[in-house]
């Protein structure tokens, strides 16, 4: 890989922005943001009302097949700090969880980040999530470091990649904070992002209907931005429609609590 398509970063310093990224040596940071930084993250308050809940309840009878009931669905999402476009426009209803997907996204972080637990078909908070609960930050970077690893954004999809998106995506966060004080398209970050994690074309099968440049970058495109960063309010979104987007920038929140230190020095490098 040459230098241009390394966009700032050695080889070193890319190669933990991939594979890991939470590592010490990794240029990613976490800043210590104010309470009001933290309001608007939707996905961390999300999670916090849900665990509020679960921890009011003491535990939490699922259905029969493993879901939140109804009842529970409504009162998150109506409660809730996520959205969806298809439920605000009325074109869709609140109903079973695993037809909401902020609310199902919600239930699965907790559930990969350990913060809740499953016992005999009934939800119930952990001792982690108790004590993340009393820290915004804390919170914040678990969620992140679940959505970056052990969460599966692909879940909610049918693209055949499993990876795209989700692997290095402290990598297209890295873009972003180089690139996202403008608007600019997801095509862009796309092409960015392929060219420092090559080969990621070839994981997706020929399509009859399109190419495979054109489905990886809406698969890049829905797993990387309209859900998980835009989820942590890290994103400016312009829209398109509901199901395209017009440009993304990075919002006022991505400034406060995300940072680069790059270059890292000799002494590290080898």
């Amino acid at each position: 890989m040459n230098l241009e398509t390394r966009e700032g970063l050695n080889t070193n310093e890319l190669i933990l922005l991939i594979q890991d990224p939470w590592n010490k040596d990794s240029p990613l940071k976490i800043s210590k943001g104010n309470s009001e930084d933290y309001d608007r993250v939707p996905i961390l308050n999300q999670v916090k009302y849900f665990v509020t809940m679960l921890q009011n309840k003491g535990e939490l009878a699922l259905t029969k097949k493993g879901f939140l009931p109804t009842s529970v669905v409504k009162e998150l999402y109506f409660n809730g700090t996520l959205k969806n476009e298809l439920i605000e426009e009325g074109l869709i209803k609140v109903y079973k969880e695993i037809d909401c997907e902020p609310i199902y996204f919600t239930r699965l972080i907790c559930q990969s980040s350990g913060i809740i637990k499953i016992k005999k078909n009934k939800i119930s908070i952990t001792k982690k999530g108790a004590d993340l609960l009393k820290s915004d930050h804390k919170l914040f970077e678990e969620l992140l470091i679940a959505v970056t690893q052990n969460f599966n954004v692909g879940f909610f999809d049918a693209y055949e990649c499993e990876f795209t998106g989700q692997y290095g995506m402290m990598v297209t966060t890295y873009l972003l904070h180089k690139y996202g004080h403008e608007y600019r398209t997801t095509n862009f970050y796309a092409q960015k992002y392929s060219e420092l994690i090559p080969g990621v074309f070839d994981n997706f099968p020929q399509p009859n209907y399109s190419n495979k440049k054109n489905v990886f970058t809406a698969c890049y495109e829905s797993r990387t931005f309209t859900r998980s960063l835009n989820y942590f309010g890290l994103l400016e979104l312009e829209q398109k429609s509901f199901i395209k987007i017009q440009g993304v920038a990075k919002s006022e929140v991505f400034g406060k609590l995300i940072s680069f230190n790059y270059k890292l020095t000799d002494d590290k490098k080898n």
